[in-house]
């Protein structure tokens, strides 16, 4: 299945691309199971609704002779009993019709799942072109489907000749016995018939179906070129959804370290943690205005530094808040005791190194 460029499709379809094939009427259907599902539903309703159709049918050409008897051969009473036999005839078939409507459409839907798309109404000039027609006669799939029809033909006509093979003893004595056993016998030997054909139908409909099923799936397998374009589209390309990712890292990162600058204090692990602090009036409690790890601690420190801002060690703490809290969150009310004593011990020596005393 070389093809796309020389690449084989051997990924399996993803949801988009089931979901695009079922809106271009993509789908695994099998008309043979359609086939048989109309017959059986026409065969089972002929044989309930006969003895209805039968009275009907009656009663249709009782009325009939009596009217040919009563009126006047001409071109309007011909037209009139026409509009009756053809009314009639509706009435009778049309509970069939019905039947066969609601199979066929339950059948489809069975198979397929609702799938109503206007799309595959529009006129498109490949439909009409001969070139396309002529692709599509001579096409691998049109030579399948006719091969599979000579071989149904084949075993159709084979199960008939040899069960009328096996019964030619019955069928060349029918000549011998009255109108009655005679259609008896007869009537054994077509059910013989016909049940053997149902059988075969019936394997013929689940292996086609089998076979469909895998065809389509076979039909829309994807390279892994598909593979990848699919998730761009969808997904975006991942060099560039890793390039805004650290973008957005670096920003926020500057913006951290910003707000270090605003700190009151930076509590360390020494090494591998560091949590910034910041309380002012009118705050509910100490806010974390920024906090790292290794790297990103190291870097909240020299920071801090920088801008005179008090690095305290205090391992507990440093940990402690660092695993509760997130960038922007408010001291929980365990360690409030812990960071408001470590908070008064830096403003006291704010105070004292501005001369003023507390």
């Amino acid at each position: 299945m070389a093809e796309n460029g020389g690449q084989e499709k051997t990924e399996l379809a993803t949801p988009r691309k089931r979901r695009n094939a079922r809106n271009k009427g993509q789908v695994a259907r099998s008309q043979e199971l359609s086939s048989f599902l109309l017959l059986m539903a026409g065969l089972l309703a002929m044989i309930s609704l006969s003895p209805s159709l039968g009275g009907n049918l009656a009663q249709l050409m009782t009325d009939s002779f009596r009217s040919a008897f009563n009126i006047d051969l001409n071109t309007e009473s011909l037209f009139q009993l026409g509009k009756f036999w053809v009314r009639g005839g509706m009435t009778m078939i049309m509970p069939l019709w019905a039947v066969l409507l609601v199979v066929a459409v339950g059948g489809s839907v069975m198979q397929v799942g609702f799938n109503l798309n206007g799309d595959l109404l529009t006129p498109k000039p490949e439909r009409i072109n001969p070139l396309s027609g002529f692709k599509r006669i001579f096409s691998k799939r049109t030579f399948f489907e006719m091969i599979k029809s000579i071989v149904k033909m084949t075993l159709l006509l084979t199960i008939a000749w040899k069960t009328l093979e096996g019964e030619q003893d019955k069928i060349v004595g029918l000549a011998e016995l009255d109108l009655v056993p005679a259609l008896a016998v007869l009537g054994k030997v077509i059910g013989k018939m016909a049940g053997r054909i149902m059988i075969l139908l019936v394997i013929l409909a689940i292996s086609d179906y089998a076979y469909q099923r895998w065809h389509h799936e076979q039909d829309i397998m994807m390279t892994k070129q598909e593979l990848k374009e699919e998730y761009k589209e969808t997904e975006g390309d991942p060099m560039l959804k890793s390039r805004v990712r650290a973008l957005q890292r670096e920003i926020a990162m500057r913006r951290m370290m910003e707000d270090v600058k605003e700190a009151d204090v930076v509590v360390t692990n020494p090494t591998h943690y560091a949590v910034a602090l910041k309380y002012e009036e009118g705050m509910r409690a100490p806010t974390v205005m920024a906090k790292g790890k290794d790297k990103v601690a190291q870097k909240i420190k020299e920071t801090a530094r920088e801008n005179k801002i008090p690095v305290v060690e205090n391992k507990p703490l440093a940990r402690a808040i660092f695993a509760k809290c997130k960038v922007g969150d408010s001291i929980p009310l365990e360690l409030f005791e812990a960071v408001a004593e470590l908070l008064a011990v830096v403003f006291r020596a704010r105070a004292q190194a501005a001369g003023m005393g507390v």
